[in-house]
C-alpha cells in the first residue's frame, strides 16, 4: 500500500496562474502579482518575484485586476465584475459594463470566483521518535487529492501509518477514503463515499463503506472550509479472532458522518483544520468508530510547508486484544500543489 501511495505522489504536477494584477498604493508604488483576497483589512498579493505576502488595506488607492472578482462591501452588497478606477483615482468596479463607485474601505471581502475547474494536491510525511527507557517511534504518511469540475467534486484521501515500540510493531494501519460530491443546489450537495481500511496488528483484516449521503457547505470560499456530510449504506468487515481459527466476517447497514473543517489565517502563514470520520454499525457488535485529524500547517514557501497534528482514534467495541482508543501527536512537512 505504501508503494502505491508513493506512486501517486509521483504524478502531481504544478499549475502557474499567469494572472496579472496591480495594487496601487496611497504613497504612489506600484505592486504587480496576483491579488489573492482581501481579509481581515489586509490584501493579499503574490509577486511573480515573491511569495504571497499582505499589505494594509487601508494605504492601498485601487486595485486594478481583469479577472472576474466577487466582492462583498461591508454593508452586504455582493457584485461580482473586474477591478479598476476612475478618472480621478478613486476605486471602481465594471459590472455587466456599466462602473459602479466603490469605496476601497468598504471592500469586507474579495476573491476570485470558484473556478468551473480545480484541483489541488497534499502530501503529508509525519513522525515522532522517542529513544531512552522506551524505544517508539510513528511514521504517518498522508496524500489528499481535490478535483472539481462544474458542479462535481472529487475528494481522494490515503493514509499509511507505521507504529513501532521497542522493536514490536503495535500499528500497521492502511486507510483509503473515496469522496464524490454533487451540487443539487448551493450550499446542498449529494455526496457517496467509499472507504477500505485495515490493521492487521489490531486483528482487521479489512473494513469498507459504502455511503450514499446529503452534503451542507457551511462555507466555502478562499479561506474558510466547513463541510458536513450525513448518509446510510452499507459496510463489510473481516477480522481475525485471537480465540477462533481463520477469519470472521460480518456486514450490514451503517450511518456515516463526515466533516471538513479548515480556515486560512493568511497572516501570519497558518491554517487549521479538524477533519472527522465517524461510522455507526447496526449489525453484529454495533461498533461506533470515530477518527479525529486536527492540525496546523506553517507555510514556509508556496510548495512547503511545517505540520503539527493530533489524531485522535475511538472504537467502542474494538476486536478481540485491541484498545478502544488510539493517540498520536506528530510533527512533520508537507508538499501542497494547486491549479
Amino acid at each position: 500500500m505504501f508503494r502505491a501511495l508513493m506512486v501517486v505522489a509521483a504524478v502531481a504536477f504544478v499549475a502557474v496562474d499567469a494572472s496579472a494584477s496591480t495594487l496601487v498604493m496611497k504613497n504612489g508604488d506600484r505592486i504587480t502579482g496576483t491579488i489573492k483576497k482581501i481579509w481581515g483589512d489586509d490584501v493579499f498579493i503574490e509577486p511573480s518575484y515573491a511569495d504571497e505576502f499582505s499589505v494594509d488595506q487601508a494605504d492601498v488607492a485601487y486595485i486594478i485586476d481583469d479577472r472576474q472578482m466577487e466582492v462583498e462591501l461591508d454593508d452586504g452588497t455582493e457584485l461580482v465584475g473586474t477591478m479598476g478606477a476612475d478618472a480621478d483615482g478613486n476605486q471602481v468596479m465594471f459590472v455587466d459594463g456599466k462602473e459602479v463607485p466603490v469605496s476601497m474601505t468598504a471592500l469586507a471581502e474579495l476573491e476570485e470566483p470558484e473556478k468551473a475547474y480545480d484541483w489541488e494536491t497534499r502530501f503529508d510525511l509525519n513522525s515522532t521518535l522517542n529513544k531512552g527507557n522506551t524505544d517508539s517511534r510513528n511514521i504517518k504518511f498522508a496524500a489528499y487529492g481535490m478535483y472539481k469540475r462544474d458542479k462535481q467534486r472529487h475528494i481522494l484521501d490515503l493514509l499509511w501509518n507505521d507504529e513501532e515500540q521497542n522493536g514490536i510493531l503495535v500499528k500497521d494501519r492502511e486507510f483509503f477514503q473515496y469522496n464524490f460530491n454533487y451540487e443539487v443546489r448551493e450550499p446542498w450537495f449529494f455526496g457517496t463515499s467509499a472507504s477500505y481500511e485495515r490493521d492487521p496488528i489490531k486483528n482487521l483484516d479489512h473494513r469498507y463503506n459504502i455511503v450514499p449521503a446529503m452534503g451542507y457547505d457551511i462555507f466555502n470560499d478562499a479561506a474558510r472550509l466547513f463541510s458536513l456530510q450525513l448518509g446510510a449504506g452499507y459496510q463489510s468487515e473481516q477480522s481475525v479472532d485471537q480465540g477462533t481459527p481463520g477469519a470472521v466476517s460480518d456486514d450490514g447497514a451503517v450511518a456515516a458522518f463526515v466533516m471538513r473543517f479548515s480556515w486560512d489565517f493568511g497572516s501570519p502563514d497558518l491554517e487549521f483544520y479538524v477533519n472527522n470520520n465517524t461510522t455507526r454499525a447496526f449489525y453484529g457488535r454495533n461498533n461506533l468508530v470515530t477518527q479525529w485529524v486536527t492540525g496546523i500547517r506553517y507555510e514556509i514557501t508556496d510548495l512547503l510547508y511545517l505540520n503539527a497534528e493530533f489524531d485522535y482514534n475511538r472504537e467502542s467495541k474494538p476486536l478481540e486484544g485491541a484498545e478502544p482508543e488510539d493517540i498520536a501527536v506528530l510533527f512533520g512537512l508537507g508538499l501542497e500543489f494547486d491549479k
